[in-house]
């Protein structure tokens, strides 16, 4: 599955692979199919979107992910049994929405003080921009962490008042809370 979805990928977003399947005779084919650009992001910048509507090249990712899954399943579950990865995992779900939530704006924030800088203008896969992924990654991740150091709070929830039971007809079952 990871071999037919990651090279389907390629082969869609290649344009030498459509060259090879034959040429511009493949627009008589397939009216409207070219080749898909590689970002699976929605973008106005290319002619063709993978977003909307949804190309093939999603279900390509999709395959691939499921494959990934399927192939590390095991391993993932072994190391998860660790108590160190597992209270790091329960941690994570407790913050998972204020992840979710915010990490945009994370991104923009680090975008904002990282391009007048000179940072993040390049725009194919040239040395400078693998150089720079790191720093894309480190800079919104600490920007993200701040932001649920500050909020994540509010997604744990708060601890709930004890129930004792009650001889009376309080309450679910006659237990009543008990301040406390």
């Amino acid at each position: 599955m990871v071999a037919l979805g990651l090279g389907a990928l390629i082969l869609l977003t290649n344009p030498w692979t459509f060259e090879l399947l034959g040429g511009e005779a493949r627009f008589r084919w397939f009216p409207g199919v070219g080749h898909y650009p590689r970002s699976l992001l929605g973008t106005e910048v290319e002619p063709i979107s993978n977003a909307y509507p949804p190309t093939v090249c999603y279900a390509a990712v999709g395959i691939w992910t499921i494959g990934v899954a399927v192939l590390v399943r095991q391993r993932v579950s072994r190391w998860l049994e660790r108590p160190g990865p597992w209270k790091a995992t329960i941690f994570v779900n407790g913050v998972i929405m204020t992840l979710f939530l915010w990490h945009m704006t994370a991104y923009l924030i680090a975008l904002l003080a990282l391009w007048p800088l000179g940072f993040g203008r390049e725009q194919g896969s040239t040395a400078r921009w693998w150089l720079e992924r790191p720093l894309w990654l480190l800079a919104p991740g600490l920007v993200l962490a701040g932001i649920v150091a500050l909020l994540g709070r509010f997604e744990r929830p708060r601890s709930a008042p004890i129930m004792r039971a009650a001889t009376g007809a309080e309450g679910v079952g006659g237990a009543r809370p008990v301040q406390g």
